[in-house]
């Protein structure tokens, strides 16, 4: 509710009056910033367009991500310093993404593309990348798995979070709905803990009342959501919950690599592969 009084309006009308009664109704009500546009087509292409830069420069970060977990470098270490330039806008790459806009505006304006003869193609591809970083995360599950002489058939995978996005109540098309299909299919046995889900069904598995009890003698702990929650959790006290020489896959760039490291897991997270030191426990 906070956002109805903060983020301005966008109001558009093919009748000036109408457009006018609904831009003073909207101030009136919330105080917020009211632009007029047109008409509703436009006022409907500014959503699009808002949503789809963040679509496009998402799928940047991640195409950057997958390039230079090959490559060895850190992906959030480069963001974080070209942020440091004033014309530098950054955007972070992760496990996909979710809810009921990013996933699925973009064919809205694809389909209109293609009915008038041109078709947008980075918009295009940038959905097709998106749309494979879930599979990701779970190839990142095997190798980490694998680092510790497990495999996924049969290793208990807690994920920490089920929202599409932090600190919200929602998993509209959640990209971690997909991560925990496909560990299914190939044989883990999952837990699940979300604070904004505790002991309710979600992606058929019956949520832990706690990160702490979600992550008990874990094989792999993947991060799903940066819910704030998490963002405080100790990864020592994880790695004492978890079983032997577990591994922690990152795909919110929630935990520092070094740390979770320190504590005894073999690290890998989206667009950043840790050093490679670990000794286990």
């Amino acid at each position: 509710m906070r956002n109805m009084s903060s983020v301005p309006r966008i109001v558009g009308s093919a009748d000036p009056l109408c457009r006018d009664t609904v831009g003073h109704l909207y101030h009136t009500a919330f105080g917020v910033e009211v632009v007029k546009v047109s008409d509703p087509k436009t006022a409907n292409a500014v959503k699009l367009t808002e949503n789809l830069f963040r679509d496009v420069n998402i799928a940047l970060s991640n195409e950057f991500a997958l390039l230079y977990e090959k490559l060895g470098i850190d992906t959030i270490e480069v963001i974080n310093a070209c942020a440091t330039k004033y014309n530098f806008m950054p955007h972070y790459p992760g496990g996909g993404v979710g809810g009921p806009c990013l996933p699925s505006n973009p064919y809205y304006l694809i389909a209109e593309g293609v009915k008038v003869g041109n078709i947008p193609y980075i918009i295009r591809l940038a959905r097709e990348i998106n749309d494979r970083m879930p599979n990701h995360v779970v190839e990142l599950v095997m190798e980490a798995l694998n680092g510790i002489g497990r495999t996924v058939k049969g290793s208990r995978v807690a994920l920490l979070g089920a929202s599409y996005k932090p600190n919200v109540r929602d998993v509209q098309l959640s990209p971690v709905e997909r991560v925990a299909s496909r560990l299914k299919e190939l044989g883990a046995n999952l837990a699940l803990y979300d604070p904004y889900f505790v002991g309710e069904q979600v992606f058929g598995i019956k949520t832990a009342p706690s990160a702490e009890e979600g992550v008990k003698e874990a094989d792999c702990i993947v991060v799903g959501t940066a819910h704030a929650e998490f963002l405080g959790l100790d990864p020592r006290r994880l790695a004492a919950l978890a079983s032997r020489d577990a591994a922690l896959v990152d795909a919110r760039n929630v935990f520092d690599p070094a740390a979770a490291e320190a504590a005894g897991f073999k690290y890998l997270g989206v667009g950043r592969r840790g050093s490679g030191s670990h000794e286990g426990r």
